[in-house]
């Protein structure tokens, strides 16, 4: 209450041009009345991901905790989405779903950028020589990251390991819960947890593994592994809203054994590896720096005040 009252205060006193809010459920914070465009930018559509984990028997939270079916999470969020100005998302089948559902809103497609390691082609090291050394990377606080790395530590990767049996796996990444740590420890599995800089990670990498298995907005993860030469193992959902050509540079896996299987494959070949990150620095053509990103965000802030309600 403190917060949203402060909000108000500010907005009355210093009017802004243009209101920016990242993520729906921040809306709740704006005044009821906002004399100025509002611009919401959705990461994911947040009501696909609590289909998905309702669907896989998990929901997000107890309702006495917050959490209600995923009809009700999508009420809430198209409730909110209906009061911007102009609606962002971060892909275009993002923007889809987001028309198909209410084909009344204005919505554009505000990119990621994809040079923000400071790579280009031909800055990665050749990546020829054998490797048992494979990473996953992520925020673990978020559900769909969790549910990757406990399908990776309990079912892919002692498969690895079986085959491989000098293999090694780092998990890296803020918020590991102390559970994960303690099987993925018990399981050989190094739990690094956050690290100051991902470059060097993803140098020291051979493979890079991305086992989602819920589709929500764009994996920036996926691009990082890309754009420092990884040979990439991931799933469908993983590469959803990435440009076609990327689907050309990883290999994918929708099951857990097929998956285990694919790692395998790539730690015994070398060759396929080199040919993975060649094809990747191809792939990163398609994507827009960060610079370029910015200027079809400002485009977006700039053309709100015009956008008919």
């Amino acid at each position: 209450a403190d917060f949203d009252a402060s909000l108000k205060e500010h907005l009355a006193a210093d009017p802004p041009d243009v209101v920016h809010v990242e993520g729906y459920f921040l809306a709740g914070h704006l005044p009821a009345e906002l004399p100025v465009p509002l611009v919401l930018v959705e990461e994911n559509v947040e009501y696909l991901i609590d289909r998905d984990n309702e669907l896989q028997g998990r929901a997000r939270g107890a309702p006495w905790q917050g959490g209600a079916p995923w009809q009700i999470s999508k009420e809430r969020e198209y409730a909110a989405l209906a009061k911007a100005t102009l609606v962002g998302a971060v892909c275009q089948e993002d923007a889809d779903i987001i028309l198909r559902d209410a084909p009344r809103l204005s919505v554009s497609v505000f990119p990621n950028g994809a040079d923000h390691l400071g790579l280009g082609p031909g800055k990665t090291d050749e990546r020829g020589a054998p490797s048992e050394h494979v990473t996953f990377i992520g925020n673990y606080s978020w559900g769909p990251t969790l549910d990757g790395a406990w399908s990776l530590v309990t079912e892919i990767w002692p498969r690895v390991m079986k085959a491989h049996p000098t293999a090694r796996l780092a998990l890296v990444g803020a918020g590991i819960p102390g559970d994960l740590r303690a099987a993925a420890e018990a399981g050989g599995i190094q739990a690094v947890g956050e690290v100051r800089d991902v470059l060097p990670v993803l140098a020291a990498t051979g493979i890079f593994v991305c086992p989602l298995w819920i589709r929500s907005g764009i994996k920036v993860k996926m691009l990082e592994a890309l754009s420092a030469g990884c040979a990439v193992v991931c799933t469908s959902a993983a590469l959803r809203g990435l440009p076609a050509a990327v689907g050309q540079a990883v290999v994918t896996a929708d099951d857990t054994r097929r998956f285990a299987d694919e790692i395998g494959n790539l730690i015994a070949d070398p060759a396929r590896r080199r040919q993975l990150a060649k094809l990747a620095e191809q792939a990163l053509h398609s994507f827009p720096t960060w610079d370029e990103a910015a200027d079809i965000l400002i485009s977006g802030w700039r053309r709100a005040p015009s956008v008919t309600p």
